[in-house]
């Protein structure tokens, strides 16, 4: 089978998980939809990738140490406290992931179904995990979070433009540093 139909394999609506609560319609997080991001738990402080399914987090460095994980040159891109190394490994990348993790989390497949020991390493439940922003996005300033601006989205602060954004030109004061009040 070629990578695109492997991928396309994945989507299959009559695939499931042997991750029961991933099964259930109202639960947002099926083995079809697996999104990638960055979490930390009480047992393990450090940020880490990982995929959400059901009301679990599957911790990647885990299934990358018991060798179940591969990316292209074996590269430690999960154990970051960021996706952008494993973003910069490109489409062929995500996706060969995407595939093996449809796989590992599939009803018929019994590797990390049955193995009790890796799956308390690899399963956090999202209940008791922290969620981080998955991607650190160089010179990102969030102006939300300063006391008395108006919201400004990401594109429109990371983007020099005199119009943008619902803000029109004030979006400009603000990404060529100039003095300038917002309220």
């Amino acid at each position: 089978m070629s990578a695109v139909s492997d991928l396309q394999a994945t989507l299959d609506p009559s695939r499931k998980s042997w991750v029961e609560s991933a099964n259930q319609p109202a639960n947002d997080f099926s083995i079809q939809n697996l999104p990638f991001g960055i979490f930390s738990d009480s047992t393990n402080a450090a940020r880490r990738a990982g995929v959400a399914i059901g009301d679990e987090i599957v911790d990647f460095a885990a299934l990358q140490a018991a060798g179940l994980l591969t990316v292209p040159s074996n590269a430690e891109v999960f154990a970051r406290d960021t996706l952008n190394d494993f973003i910069a490994l490109g489409r062929d990348a995500w996706r060969s992931v995407r595939i093996q993790l449809s796989a590992l989390l599939s009803r018929d497949t019994a590797t990390l179904r049955d193995d009790a020991v890796l799956r308390a390493k690899a399963l956090v439940r999202q209940a008791d995990a922290r969620l981080h922003l998955p991607v650190d996005i160089p010179g990102y300033t969030d102006f939300t979070r300063r006391k008395n601006t108006r919201p400004m989205s990401a594109a429109c602060s990371a983007i020099r433009r005199t119009r943008c954004c619902r803000t029109g030109p004030r979006c400009r004061s603000a990404t060529t540093g100039a003095r300038r009040r917002w309220w």
